[in-house]
């Protein structure tokens, strides 16, 4: 059965033996499966090169780099609310928390 389904693994193998009426001990298989170099090697993942890490850019002036952010939480009763954070990153200020129910694109742009 092996040598007619190469691509079968071993458990593959295991559960078509027992499916088919053969009452055959898993250890035993396993042995047997290794002895005739059956077993097929795992895929390895590919492995990427590493990127060239940069430093952060720091905030010099006041007002000059700002943050967003959405939230997505729920309340005690599991009611869904999402929030909307805008916060400067020099002093780390909050400048808008917008919090709602529904939070779309035109309220953000109209929100002062």
């Amino acid at each position: 059965m092996a040598l007619k389904r190469p691509s079968c693994f071993f458990w593959m193998l295991y559960l078509r033996l027992r499916n088919a009426g053969r009452l055959v001990n898993h250890k035993c298989l396993n042995r047997l499966y290794e002895e005739a170099i059956l077993s097929m090697r795992r895929k390895s993942r590919k492995r990427f090169a590493a990127s060239v890490k940069q430093l952060l850019v720091q905030a010099l002036y006041l007002n000059l780099p700002w943050s967003m952010d959405f939230m997505k939480g729920s309340l005690f009763q599991g009611v869904p609310f999402r929030a909307f954070n805008v916060i400067d990153v020099f002093n780390r200020e909050a400048l808008n928390i917008t919090v709602a129910k529904i939070i779309t694109a035109r309220s953000l742009i109209t929100a002062r």
